[in-house]
């Protein structure tokens, strides 16, 4: 042996050559192998932060580029399923600690760091998902925002906090990759480094032996152990290789596109917590939220302190084991519930316009549109409530009307009892060739399924006819106005025919309580050959 080589085992002697209890084996490699995930995790972020361009209009398409590049379909696949992996190895870790007692007496600081460490590796998976800024991934996210902003007291500046504005947007992306990229790992491989600094210094905990009992050493970490360890490393790698190359991530869809009944999941590791929520509706969230989760948590940072007697062997354990065998039967039912919950088929939301109209929107013009409706965030009233559903306004309005509403916003809808309503969409003050684009955009959100395209016609005018007298007859008037006639609580009709289509016109007639879904006009009990001629007429009215 060389002097350089005597050095080196001296050195790893010194450091990785605490001895090993009785007993130690493959169930203790479960922290190795979630830090080699972890490793995985570091290499193959870097590669795709080379490549990843943090802005909601080019994300997607970054994402989407990678998949072209040599092994970059694996490299994502690595990344995607190693962070699943982390999370799974952290738990079982966790729960093999928690089974052996190995977090009593002076480990109990590793315990904490061990805890502490899986609610970073959960932060990580969180601000990882909105990146690719696809549907899944925005919609969780406000979710997630939602949810923060029921927090009492503090909920709607952690909101503020978290999206980094009102609304998601160009702020948000930013936050959320340089917390995912920079804050969390620094934080993350700084805990790593204490969490084995405490390990080494505490030992490997002896399986089931009282710390008033004698232990049995029959060997050292390096080599007895180690090799091990290197072979979990390996399998794993092995494994998420397999993973990634069968089970390649998907494109996304653009968040922008999603279908209008569109169920925002989050990752697998966080639907016991959605399942809950459901359980806690209203001014209860806070309890499913926030309370319950919190309090688990603290539970699972102070048990150390909780359970401090020397027993390990399970025999002396059962109240502990009972509660934490009961704790995982309840986050697997949650679990199970969430994934078997019926989810409603997405619907296929055309993307181009309809059949060709005298005002149709030029095509060409709809990705400027988009990079309008994005830096505009006109998704934080338009996708929150608090203003018309845009899901499927290509089917509804006319191209025309919508460029001139876009270069002059004004009230086109009354509030109940006659009152205007306190604001209205602000006046952006588009250029011509900005609000043609815009509108051109909102012309591809379209859902011929729910409004199949009507040919244009012209009318008889017996049908016309018919169609004015019956906005008399069925009371239209008593919530709508027409000229100087009627009341101002619906929608005024003057101009019905040049802002609506004739699709969203008999969609609206044949159905009213679904267009949109919670619409307050009342159902008129129309025969179809009445809602054809009010069509008819209400086409009329430009």
């Amino acid at each position: 042996m060389t002097r350089l080589e005597a050095k080196l085992d001296a050195l790893l002697d010194r450091f990785l050559g605490w001895p090993m209890p009785a007993g130690v084996g493959w169930l203790h490699t479960l922290g190795s192998a979630a830090l080699a995930a972890l490793a995985i995790q570091l290499v193959t972020g870097a590669l795709m932060a080379l490549y990843y361009c943090p802005s909601p209009e080019l994300a997607l398409d970054s994402v989407r580029y990678m998949a072209r590049l040599p092994a970059g379909n694996t490299i994502r696949g690595l990344h995607q399923w190693g962070s699943s992996a982390m999370v799974t190895l952290l738990g079982l870790h966790l729960a093999r600690v928690f089974v052996y007692a190995a977090f009593k007496g002076t480990r109990r600081w590793t315990w904490v760091t061990g805890c502490l460490l899986l609610l970073l590796v959960l932060g990580l998976g969180f601000t990882g998902y909105l990146l690719p800024w696809d549907a899944r991934g925005y919609f969780a996210t406000k979710v997630a925002a939602e949810i923060a902003a029921s927090a009492p007291l503090v909920g709607p500046a952690a909101k503020q906090l978290l999206l980094g504005g009102s609304s998601l947007g160009q702020l948000t992306l930013t936050r959320f990759y340089a917390i995912h990229v920079v804050v969390l790992p620094i934080a993350t491989l700084a805990l790593v480094a204490l969490h084995l600094f405490l390990v080494r210094r505490s030992g490997t905990t002896p399986p089931f032996v009282r710390d008033d009992e004698p232990v049995e050493y029959t060997g050292r970490f390096y080599p007895d152990h180690a090799w091990k360890d290197a072979a979990a490393g390996l399998a794993l790698t092995i494994a998420l290789l397999a993973l990634a190359s069968g089970w390649p991530p998907g494109p996304g869809i653009p968040a922008m596109d999603a279908p209008p009944n569109f169920v925002p999941r989050p990752e697998w590791y966080f639907l016991p917590l959605f399942e809950l929520l459901h359980f806690f509706p209203g001014s209860s969230i806070v309890l499913g939220a926030h309370i319950l989760p919190g309090l688990a948590f603290l539970i699972l940072l102070a048990l150390p302190w909780i359970e401090r007697g020397p027993q390990r062997r399970p025999a002396g354990r059962k109240w502990p084991l009972f509660a934490g065998m009961v704790t995982a039967v309840t986050v697997v039912v949650l679990f199970l519930m969430a994934v078997f919950e019926p989810v409603p088929e997405p619907e296929k939301v055309v993307a181009t316009p309809g059949p060709a109209r005298p005002h149709s929107a030029p095509v060409a013009a709809a990705p400027a549109g988009k990079h309008l409706f994005l830096e505009m965030e006109c998704a934080t009233c338009h996708e929150a409530g608090s203003a018309p559903e845009l899901a499927y306004i290509g089917s509804k309005v006319q191209h025309s009307w919508l460029v001139a509403f876009l270069l002059a916003p004004h009230r086109i809808r009354w509030a109940e009892g006659g009152a205007r309503p306190i604001g209205r969409m602000p006046n952006f003050n588009l250029t011509g060739p900005e609000a043609e684009a815009l509108a051109a955009y909102l012309m591809t959100r379209t859902d011929s399924k729910r409004f199949p395209p009507v040919p244009e016609r012209a009318d008889p005018r017996e049908l016309v006819l018919r169609g004015r007298d019956l906005l008399g007859e069925k009371k239209c008037f008593d919530c709508h106005t027409l000229g100087q006639v009627g009341k101002h609580v619906g929608p005024d009709l003057t101009q019905a025919g040049a802002r609506l289509q004739r699709p969203f016109l008999l969609g609206l007639l044949t159905r009213p309580g679904r267009t949109p879904p919670g619409n307050p006009m009342k159902v008129l009990h129309l025969a179809p050959a009445e809602i054809d001629a009010l069509v008819a007429y209400l086409a009329t009215l430009q």
